[in-house]
C-alpha cells in the first residue's frame, strides 16, 4: 500500500513538473513577443530621429500642397436623385425635358433655366448636371423576359437569350426612373 501511494505521488509531482514547463515557455513566448514590439518601436524612433529633418520638410510641403489645392483647385460636387413612376406614358415626354435642361445647362443659359424650374437665377450656375435613366431592377426584367419567352414561338424561344433582351428593352417600358442632379452647392432655396 505505501509503494502505490509513492507511485501515486510520482505522477502527481511529473504532472506538476509538466504543468510547469509548459507555462513557463508559455510566459517566455509572451515575454519575446513583448521586447520584440518594443525593438520595433525603438527602431522606428530611431529612423525618426535619424531622418527629422526629411519628414518635416515633407510634412510642411505636404500641408501646403494639400492646402493651396483644397483653396484654389478642389470644387466640392454634390449629387441628389429622384426615383419616380411617370404616368400615363409621359416617359418619352419626362426624358426630352431632361435633355431640354442639360442642353441649357451646357449652353450656361441660367436665366431661361431659372424660368424653366422656377427657382432664382443665382442658384442656377451651381447646377453641373441633369440626368435621367430607367431603374432597372433584375427581377422585374427576369419577369418580363418569362412572359416573352410564354408568349414567343419555339424558335424565338431557343434563340433568345437574357442579355440580348436586357439590353433592347427600351426606356419607356420601365416603371421607374431616375434623375440625377449634380450641383457645386447645396444650400439654396426654391423660389
Amino acid at each position: 500500500m505505501i509503494e502505490k501511494n509513492s507511485k501515486d505521488e510520482i505522477d502527481i509531482l511529473s504532472l506538476f513538473s509538466l504543468i510547469g514547463k509548459k507555462t513557463n515557455s508559455l510566459l517566455v513566448l509572451i515575454i519575446n513577443f513583448f521586447i520584440s514590439f518594443l525593438n520595433l518601436i525603438v527602431s522606428l524612433l530611431y529612423l525618426v530621429k535619424r531622418n527629422y529633418l526629411i519628414l518635416l520638410i515633407s510634412l510642411i510641403i505636404g500641408s501646403l500642397v494639400g492646402y493651396f489645392y483644397e483653396k484654389n483647385l478642389y470644387v466640392p460636387q454634390y449629387q441628389t436623385t429622384l426615383t419616380l413612376s411617370p404616368n400615363f406614358g409621359s416617359t418619352y415626354h419626362l426624358y426630352e425635358n431632361i435633355k431640354f435642361y442639360q442642353s441649357l445647362i451646357v449652353q450656361k443659359d441660367f436665366e431661361k433655366l431659372s424660368d424653366v424650374l422656377n427657382i432664382d437665377s443665382s442658384f442656377t450656375k451651381f447646377i453641373i448636371s441633369f440626368s435621367i435613366e430607367p431603374y432597372k431592377n433584375e427581377e422585374l426584367n427576369l419577369e418580363g423576359f418569362e412572359k416573352l419567352l410564354n408568349m414567343a414561338d419555339s424558335t424565338t424561344a431557343l434563340t433568345l437569350s437574357y442579355s440580348e433582351y436586357a439590353d433592347k428593352i427600351p426606356f419607356e417600358s420601365y416603371l421607374s426612373h431616375v434623375i440625377k442632379l449634380k450641383l457645386t452647392k447645396i444650400k439654396f432655396r426654391l423660389c
